[in-house]
């Protein structure tokens, strides 16, 4: 499944150590990060890896917070002459050598959990392109800006790829991707930024403000859909559409009186699960070329399932119906703190559109549908059902996706953790995308090599990358 890319131009076995003067420009473009998170051990590396998950270069979190650390092996690269690299930096988490690191309770902070992967990359760092990785890893709160950036991601398609839209607190928020210092929510990027207050146009008891992300943009409709939950009746949705809206344009003042408004009784639906706060604040609808709507919706503790509405010419008898359905086992969700739940991520070029959930309690094994808006289809995604590690999804090449496998992975034990499988789009109109259970083990694991449980990311510029990074 791997793409032939232009080779690098750096040697990959090449050691790239400090006294070796080297510009930033002249070293390949990093894709991904593994992460080493072990707190059993001071001596964590963060490797950074290719549009192909092969290894460019790392940094070495030693005793001394300096790069190398005292740590020595074979495969120990570290990136050179970067002079803004935050020395004190590092992939350090509490709980990331656990096996299990979902069920050990709401407190622990999983840096290879599932639910942590998102469009922006992980919820508890932030890695570039450059070989530089955010000051902690390590949450603070419940609450942190990259969690919150993730959950609040609206799947849309733009000309413009540095062009995204959030919708958190009732506000829909059109703003830009490029980030040159340490993630700040989106939402408050005030020069980069137009924000649009979508509240008034929801009734009494409709939560359009508690939604995180339930919203989508199709670009080649021109249209986008919000669903917000109403709790005038168990189980009840309002479903906006606005009609003839171009966010290239980067405006969101035109969204005013919505063409479509109806209400729609989940409750009604064969299928619909128990009313909890993830099923209520969290679905996604994915709006695509068709024109009919799917819409994911994970109960925590029973299955991710997936809605599809079919619209009729006049938008006024619209109605979802079950789809598909995956069993979950013991699993959590939004009540059990805004950090867990369903997560978003779309493709690079905004095609595919991956919904996904733990399988097990707060971020083990995975569960996942995928939506092609541009063939109006659908499929399942990845399905580990498994309760000792995270399986994380990045977005991978131009159109699809991958999922690693946060396995115990470490020098000598360097099959413990690998690529489980690709989505890509099918090969036309109509065609499913395509699910390829094939295992892509890494010839090189992060220090320290001992049991270890790296994460896996992409840099946050990875949607601004072209297919040839370098």
């Amino acid at each position: 499944m791997p793409r032939n890319l232009t080779p690098m131009p750096v040697a990959l076995n090449n050691v790239i150590s400090p006294s070796h003067q080297m510009s930033a420009a002249s070293l390949p473009r990093a894709s991904y990060a593994l992460i080493s998170a072990n707190s059993a051990n001071s001596i964590n590396e963060t490797m950074f890896l290719d549009a192909e998950f092969r290894a460019i270069a790392s940094y070495t979190l030693g005793p001394a917070n300096n790069p190398g650390g005292g740590y020595s092996s074979s495969y120990d690269r570290f990136i050179a002459n970067y002079k803004d690299h935050n020395q004190t930096s590092g992939a350090y988490n509490n709980n990331a050598t656990q096996t299990q690191p979902s069920s050990q309770g709401t407190s622990s902070s999983w840096v290879n959990a599932t639910n942590n992967a998102g469009e922006f990359g992980n919820d508890n760092t932030w890695v570039s392109e450059r070989g530089l990785q955010g000051n902690t890893v390590q949450r603070a709160n419940t609450n942190t800006i990259m969690a919150q950036t993730n959950f609040s991601f609206i799947n849309s398609d733009h000309k413009d790829r540095n062009t995204v839209l959030t919708l958190n607190g009732g506000q829909v928020s059109l703003t830009s991707r490029w980030r040159p210092t340490p993630p700040t929510l989106l939402a408050v990027q005030k020069s980069r930024t137009r924000t649009k207050s979508i509240t008034a146009q929801f009734g009494a008891g409709t939560q359009i403000t508690s939604q995180f992300g339930s919203a989508s943009y199709n670009n080649v409709r021109k249209e986008f859909v919000t669903v917000a939950y109403n709790t005038s009746v168990a189980g009840q949705f309002d479903v906006k559409i606005w009609k003839n809206i171009n966010f290239d344009a980067m405006d969101v003042t035109a969204l005013g009186v919505p063409d479509v408004a109806q209400t729609v009784n989940m409750n009604t639906v064969s299928g619909w699960g128990s009313n909890t706060t993830e099923s209520q604040y969290r679905v996604t609808p994915v709006l695509v070329d068709s024109g009919d709507i799917y819409l994911m919706a994970f109960f925590p503790s029973a299955a991710i399932r997936l809605f599809k509405m079919v619209r009729t010419g006049g938008d006024t008898t619209n109605t979802f119906t079950l789809v598909d359905s995956l069993t979950t086992t013991t699993s959590y969700g939004l009540e059990q703190g805004s950090d867990y739940g369903m997560k978003t991520m779309q493709s690079r070029n905004g095609q595919l559109v991956i919904c996904f959930c733990p399988y097990y309690y707060y971020g083990a094994g995975i569960e996942s549908f995928v939506i092609d808006k541009r063939n109006s289809s659908w499929a399942r995604g990845f399905q580990y059902a498994i309760t000792g590690g995270g399986c994380q999804v990045v977005p991978y090449g131009d159109d699809g996706f991958a999922n690693w496998y946060a396995g115990n992975f470490y020098a000598s034990n360097n099959q413990g953790g690998y690529i489980q499988g690709f989505v890509t789009p099918g090969a036309s109109a109509g065609a499913s995308p395509l699910w390829t259970n094939a295992n892509l083990y890494l010839p090189v694991a992060p220090a320290p090599n001992t049991t270890n449980y790296p994460a896996m990311s992409q840099v946050w510029e990875f949607a601004l990358q072209s297919e040839l990074p370098y």
